[in-house]
């Protein structure tokens, strides 16, 4: 009988937590979009558009520990 109780709360608690969580409105949006104009090279083009951010400036970091090359333009 206790493990019936239990299982409710467990699921009531589960549904407020999510429905708080993706219930939320996000500030702003991003997305990504890669591009390989010429495969021979092994160049990818990659574009981040932010839009709805608040705050004068942003920050945006990319990982030092990536192997291989890139080139930030």
């Amino acid at each position: 009988m206790k493990s019936k109780y239990r299982w409710l709360a467990f699921w009531v608690v589960f549904f407020v937590v999510a429905s708080l969580a993706f219930g939320k409105k996000t500030d702003g949006t991003m997305s990504f979009t890669v591009t390989m104009e010429q495969p021979n090279t092994h160049y990818y083009h990659v574009v981040l558009r932010c839009e709805g951010l608040k705050g004068e400036a942003q920050d945006f970091k990319m990982p030092s520990w990536t192997p291989g090359y890139y080139r930030v333009c």
